[in-house]
């Protein structure tokens, strides 16, 4: 390996633990942001490791043409330490920022929504629910009105008939 290689490999692996110690803090802090996403934190830190391995990867066959060696993970892990020495504050307190404006807007969004078209469904369900309680009160009043006397007239007219009935049948005897 060439001295041009080897001074790629430095750089090129240095700045790989630095992106890594990135991904992982932003993808962390996700993590405990959003509630919803730790319940599938191994599958998270499986496809990270994953994607990690490949970047890696993929960083060495640029650099040396995808020679393993010892330094190499020194240098991966340099260069995650020099990133958590200068810049792993700022990645966090960026990335909380970023996640809890996306939560805000969510609910101003959801908060939009709810008052923009569930709402007033919610309250015109309401006002047909009390104004058929209504018009069934009055119905239950008109009702007593209209159907009492007709109800009195026939208990009299099947009364009168009933008495007829049993005087018929008294003289046929």
């Amino acid at each position: 390996m060439d001295l041009q290689q080897q001074y790629a490999t430095l750089v090129l692996m240095m700045l790989s633990g630095a992106t890594m110690g990135t991904v992982h803090d932003v993808y962390r802090t996700a993590i405990k942001e959003w509630r919803f996403l730790r319940r599938f934190s191994a599958l998270w830190d499986i496809l990270y490791w994953l994607v990690a391995t490949v970047f890696v990867f993929t960083m060495l066959l640029g650099a040396n043409h995808g020679e393993v060696r010892f330094a190499v993970f020194l240098l991966l892990g340099a260069g995650w330490w020099l990133y958590a020495l200068v810049l792993r504050r700022l990645v966090v307190a960026v990335t909380t920022t970023v996640i809890r404006a996306i939560l805000s807007v969510m609910r101003w969004v959801w908060y939009l929504i709810f008052r923009m078209l569930i709402l007033p469904i919610v309250v015109l369900l309401k006002f047909m629910w009390i104004t058929a309680k209504r018009i069934n009160q009055m119905m239950e009043k008109i009702e007593i009105v209209l159907v009492w006397p007709i109800a009195f007239t026939g208990k009299s007219v099947a009364r009168y008939f009933e008495k007829k009935e049993d005087d018929d049948e008294g003289t046929n005897n």
